[in-house]
């Protein structure tokens, strides 16, 4: 055998390993699922989403290729547009995003959840609407939906996502808090105010606000002059002229963090998009929040709100090419097979997430690790599952990655328990 042969075929052993492994370790993630889904079908999307884990992006062909059978491609593609385009996995696609979540967010008292709308293709003709769980680290999706450009905000579609959620969230001891940003406003509000939540929100723009009904209505931007470093509770107002709508504002203004938007020169870009970012980001934070929360303190909420930015990292997770999921490189459109490509991803996501806090647990990352740092992780966990994913010598030392579901558990009771007593 010649030497270029060989190398050839250690390659393939050690993708074929990998797959092994990973296939186990999704395999375990997905048994929640087995009794919603035919046996077929649950297990072309077991192999999709082995594919995903192990590095292939978010598209049809890349799935395919990356799928754990012994068949042609061309047989492999063909496999997974039909998966994409299955009527079945529509019908279950909610009953396998719930399951998912009862695994391990049943017992938590609370929950800090965050909603927010984003672009899904190049062309901005497919949004998506996506809820996820704040917990140490980055944040866990709940639920997600896909939308054209149209619906984009709708009250409609705001409806049914609240309603799903409500259906998915275990029983728990408080009703959650929806974080969302200045983009949902008022009619947000109040759904979540009537399905019994808690909601902590951002105004901005042309919003205009008034203390009691004794006094005229006011731009809300009059009001960040008052501003300071300093967390101020300005008390209970209404907001929206039309349909007035009670709440607490909370003001900050936080120090610059003098970040420049530069070329690739270094120069420092100074058009008007450039400048208009900047003026946005230099605005101070008014804050309204639900009534209910009043004994929180203003610096408490100010903390709660900073955790909304979890969400963008995980918007970037799924994404992203080089360090993500790929979904940018997908050419899938129409909303059925866009979330299904979601979806795929959602499990792969949870899937290596396990394996990060289990190479965490068997501090696997001390190996990995390029310094002896001990005061801060130089890894993080989705990036540690990464280097452990592309290494079956450390993949197999991992014992079951499926109980570290209740590291997840304490992360997240961590995460707002931190907000809230410091």
């Amino acid at each position: 055998m010649h030497g270029s042969d060989l190398v050839s075929l250690r390659c393939r052993i050690r993708q074929g390993d990998r797959a092994m492994h990973t296939a186990t370790i999704v395999t375990q993630v997905m048994q929640c699922c087995f009794p919603l889904m035919h046996t077929a079908r649950w297990r072309a999307l077991r192999d999709v989403v082995v594919s995903s884990v192990n590095g292939y992006a978010l598209s049809l062909v890349a799935l395919a290729v990356g799928a754990p059978r012994t068949t042609s491609v061309r047989h492999r593609v063909k496999c997974v547009d039909r998966l994409l385009g299955n009527p079945h996995l529509k019908a279950h696609r909610f009953d396998l995003y719930a399951a998912l979540a009862r695994q391990w967010l049943t017992g938590l008292p609370q929950l800090l959840i965050v909603v927010d709308w984003s672009s899904l293709t190049a062309d901005m003709q497919w949004h998506w609407l996506r809820a996820s769980v704040v917990c140490d680290g980055r944040s866990i999706t709940l639920y997600e939906e896909v939308h054209p450009r149209k619906k984009l905000g709708n009250l409609a579609v705001h409806t049914r996502f609240i309603k799903r959620l409500a259906r998915m969230l275990p029983e728990s001891t408080h009703p959650p808090i929806v974080m969302t940003d200045a983009g949902f406003r008022n009619p947000w509000f109040r759904l979540i105010a009537a399905q019994g939540w808690q909601w902590l929100g951002r105004v901005r723009n042309r919003d205009f606000v008034r203390k009691n009904e004794a006094e005229a209505w006011l731009p809300a931007k009059l009001l960040y002059g008052k501003a300071r470093a300093t967390a101020a509770d300005l008390g209970v107002y209404e907001t929206v002229r039309n349909h007035p709508f009670k709440c607490r504002l909370v003001l900050v203004k936080h120090a610059p963090k003098g970040r420049k938007y530069r070329y690739a020169s270094g120069k420092v870009k100074n058009n008007s998009t450039a400048r208009k970012i900047a003026s946005r980001y230099r605005e101070p934070w008014l804050l309204s929040y639900s009534p209910s929360l009043a004994h929180l303190s203003a610096e408490t909420i100010v903390r709660l709100y900073a955790q909304r930015m979890r969400i963008e990292e995980e918007f970037r997770d799924t994404k992203n090419i080089v360090l993500g999921a790929g979904l940018s490189l997908s050419r899938s459109h129409g909303q059925q097979r866009l979330q299904a490509l979601l979806l795929i991803g959602h499990i792969a996501q949870m899937a290596k997430r396990l394996i990060g806090e289990a190479a965490k647990s068997a501090q696997l990352h001390l190996q990995l690790a390029s310094t002896c740092r001990r005061d801060r992780a130089e890894l993080s966990v989705m990036m540690l599952a990464k280097r452990v994913i592309d290494s079956p010598a450390l993949l197999r030392k991992l014992k079951n990655p499926w109980p570290c579901r209740h590291v997840l558990r304490s992360q997240t009771s961590a995460a707002i328990n931190r907000a809230i007593a410091a």
